[in-house]
């Protein structure tokens, strides 16, 4: 067992950083895991058993290969949250899918959200200093944003309200309530979220909904009114409206 071990703090309850090194806590750890996964979904994690059970006797190799894939996003989670390395993940994350997450962002919100709810005559009117300031207040709350590239930042930030969104559609879970009642606190302090604020602490969907329409507005309102700085971004490189 390595020295100075307990310079290593566990985030998980009645573990520590020497239990990694006990075959019985190890065994624990796993239960813990799959029991996870099996939670969250549960025909990956019926697969993965099997995989487990029989170490892929009679599985071809292309199948094998699918089984672990597809558990990689739950171990990522769950050893960043045991190490309570959420935030340097993201940030490796997000520069790694940088492409990914713009093209997501651009297809299923700008596309399919933004430009349909915000028609452009609508847009010369907007208050874009403040959509700006707000927007900038929803990028502080992600920290893992990269500060070196606005678009992948902004796309970052509005991924990450609409993965929030989706599991508040699916059902609240204590990780979205603190994520949450985090997200409700920093917001408090500035007076431009009234909107959202007024929601109530256990509608999460309500409370989102004002915030993305704030991104719903803001996008489309730069993107109409052909802001310099973000004419060369690619979500906004689709064919004029």
């Amino acid at each position: 067992m390595p020295q100075n071990i307990d310079i290593l703090d566990l985030h998980l309850k009645n573990f520590t950083y020497p239990d990694l090194f006990n075959p019985h806590k190890l065994a624990e750890l796993t239960k813990i895991f799959f029991d996870e996964v099996r939670s969250k979904n549960p025909e990956i994690c019926a697969r993965f058993d099997e995989y487990r059970h029989t170490k892929g006797v009679g599985m071809s190799g292309p199948e094998i290969s699918h089984r672990i894939i597809e558990m990689a996003p739950f171990v990522d989670d769950f050893l960043a949250r045991l190490f309570d390395v959420q935030d340097q993940l993201r940030a490796l994350q997000l520069k790694t899918m940088r492409e990914r997450i713009i093209f997501t962002v651009k297809r299923d919100f700008f596309v399919r959200r933004a430009l349909k709810n915000v028609p452009r005559a609508t847009t010369r009117e907007l208050p874009m200093a403040d959509l700006d300031a707000q927007i900038q207040i929803l990028q502080s709350l992600f920290p893992d944003l990269p500060p070196d590239d606005p678009e992948l930042a902004a796309a970052g930030m509005i991924a990450g309200l609409l993965d929030m969104d989706k599991k508040a559609k699916i059902g609240t879970t204590p990780d979205l309530q603190q994520n949450l009642r985090m997200i409700r606190e920093k917001l408090a302090v500035s007076n431009k979220f009234q909107d959202a604020l007024t929601q109530s602490d256990t509608d999460a969907v309500k409370f989102l909904a004002p915030l993305l329409r704030i991104c719903e507005m803001w996008l489309a309102g730069h993107y109409y009114n052909g802001t310099p700085a973000m004419q060369q971004w690619v979500i906004f490189r689709i064919p004029r409206q």
